[in-house]
């Protein structure tokens, strides 16, 4: 997505699909990185590669964090199973669209993202993502991810104890800081390290993966076709100790409403189409990351439905039902998968620590970014204690903020009714499945401007021939991402609304509702401002 410097300068997708893509495609294994570097870039990539690099950089840990909150928006298999197929037919038309448009236009880079925007929306929209990118998304992710792996570990110790494992509040930020501080200093110091780390991750975050099909199908054969889940049936009644639900008004709106949290499973699938350029054959791109997401799809289908029919709420956490979790060879396994789980969200974190380096070395060097120039000054151009300093002031402070702010959110999410999280940690995670289901839903958002700008440029005769599918899949992609977001808005409206009525009438603390729905506005609209008056020049600023 982003220029890169030394070892990974040149590579179009992120850093760690490179190191995979280095690990396992060279065929020299045993010479040094840089060497391997400086072969493979001179090679062009297959069809089979592309298609690989595109599974590898979007499969992971995200579906097992997800679907209970999907189950818990619609309320029924079946209109789960809708939300997943409607999500993968779109990215599926984002997909083809991006490369299509490149391949259209003649516009490859190695930007990625950024540099898609770049090229089809202009300097405003370009500026307002970038900054999108350095001040949110990069820094809450370093906040929610090690949130996600503590949360693993906390679930695999208490169904091996018995739920009877309750890690305070402290201790759980305590090991989030930890994880977060570690990986933004080695990440930034040391490429082998990150490698390494990369190629541990990659050894086992596929066995939970197909742990949980098996295992889902099994529980639901030997309960004679019957499944533990309660599928939430009674989703539409009123709960009476909390505000109703806008998802709750329509099973469409729930659909709608878990869009965004299957763009976070999916996230990071348009980073092999950075490296088009190096394709024998560049228009066979679409194809390839059809078929990569085709799978990946039909691998998180799977999941899905294994999970719907053979957990008791949709989690995989949920696999854990009563006749078995008392089975000292059950507890083996589930701590061992739910540890697995843990690795996979540390090779997410291990990834975005690389990228979060390599994309503030590349906007130094062109003083796109505050004090640029004093620390070219300290520290020189390519400072790796540098980075890793500014990389970590940024990720550190973002993660006390949202944290402070998670431990007074509420909402009704997955994570309600787990006794041994603590009712403050319940919050905080809920929390962050809402800041993380946002940031996945505004990178689309990028993407569906990235593909508005294009169609624009068709318009305008910009732009060289497209396929005849372009137009189609082009709105698509568009409509689907304008539907979720404005589901987002009018949701957020709606709980602050929704609270102050609910309050009022059982005489509550506002503390308790309306003050985590203004904080949730609040942070909405610091998100919207971020990218809409970064664009602006210190001139445009001033009236």
């Amino acid at each position: 997505m982003v220029n890169s410097s030394k070892t990974y300068k040149k590579n179009g997708f992120y850093p760690f699909i490179n190191l995979l893509y280095l690990r396992f495609m060279s065929t020299n294994p045993n010479s040094q990185q840089s060497n391997i570097h400086n072969k493979t870039t001179k090679e062009k990539l297959s069809f089979f590669t592309v298609m690989l690099i595109t599974v590898g950089s979007c499969i992971g840990a995200g579906i097992f964090f997800k679907n209970a909150s999907i189950l818990q928006n619609t309320g029924s298999i079946v209109m789960t199973i809708v939300s997943w197929l409607i999500a993968i037919i779109g990215i599926l038309a984002i997909a083809f669209t991006l490369t299509d448009l490149v391949t259209g236009s003649g516009k490859y880079n190695s930007l990625g993202i950024i540099g898609w925007i770049r090229a089809f929306c202009g300097d405003y929209i370009y500026k307002g993502f970038r900054n999108f990118m350095l001040y949110v998304y990069l820094p809450t992710n370093f906040f929610f991810m090690p949130y996600y792996a503590v949360l693993s570990i906390q679930d695999a110790f208490n169904v091996f104890c018995g739920d009877k494992v309750v890690i305070p509040i402290w201790l759980v930020i305590i090991l989030s800081a930890t994880i977060m501080i570690y990986f933004a200093i080695t990440c930034a110091l040391s490429t082998r390290t990150a490698s390494v780390q990369n190629h541990v991750v990659t050894a086992v975050k596929f066995i939970p993966l197909l742990f949980a099909i098996v295992a889902g199908v099994w529980i639901f054969a030997s309960n004679g076709g019957h499944t533990p889940n309660p599928l939430w049936q009674n989703k539409n009644s009123t709960n009476s100790d909390a505000p109703y639900q806008f998802y709750q008004f329509s099973p469409m709106l729930g659909v709608i409403a878990s869009i965004p949290a299957i763009f976070f499973a999916f996230d990071g699938f348009y980073s092999s189409s950075a490296s088009q350029h190096k394709m024998h054959e560049p228009r066979r791109a679409s194809h390839a990351m059809a078929l990569g997401i085709a799978i990946v799809a039909a691998i998180y289908v799977l999941i899905s439905i294994a999970l719907l029919l053979g957990a008791k709420d949709g989690s995989f956490l949920g696999l854990n039902i009563e006749k078995l979790k008392n089975q000292t060879w059950w507890k083996v396994i589930m701590f061992m998968m739910l540890i697995f789980i843990a690795f996979g969200v540390f090779g997410v974190i291990n990834g975005f620590a690389i990228y979060g380096s390599e994309f503030l070395h590349d906007l130094i060097k062109r003083d796109e970014v505050p004090l640029s120039v004093w620390f070219k000054n300290k520290f020189g151009n390519g400072n790796k204690v540098g980075i890793m300093l500014y990389t970590l002031v940024l990720y550190f402070t973002s993660f006390i903020i949202f944290t402070l702010i998670g431990c007074f959110y509420f909402s009704n999410g997955p994570y309600e009714g787990i006794d041994y999280y603590g009712p403050i940690v319940i919050k905080l995670y809920n929390f962050c499945d809402l800041i993380s289901n946002w940031t996945s839903l505004i990178v689309f958002v990028g993407l569906g401007a990235a593909i508005l700008g294009g169609l624009v440029k068709k318009y305008r005769r910009q732009m060289h021939q497209t396929s005849k599918w372009f137009n189609i899949m082009a709105i698509i992609g568009i409509v689907l991402i304008t539907l979720s977001l404005l589901y987002e808005f009018t949701n957020t409206f709606y709980d602050l609304c929704s609270s102050i009525s609910f309050t009022n009438a059982h005489n509550i603390s506002i503390s308790q509702f309306v003050v985590p729905a203004i904080l949730q506005l609040t942070l909405l609209i610091i998100f919207t401002l971020i990218i809409a008056l970064s664009g602006l020049n210190k001139k445009q600023l001033k009236k």
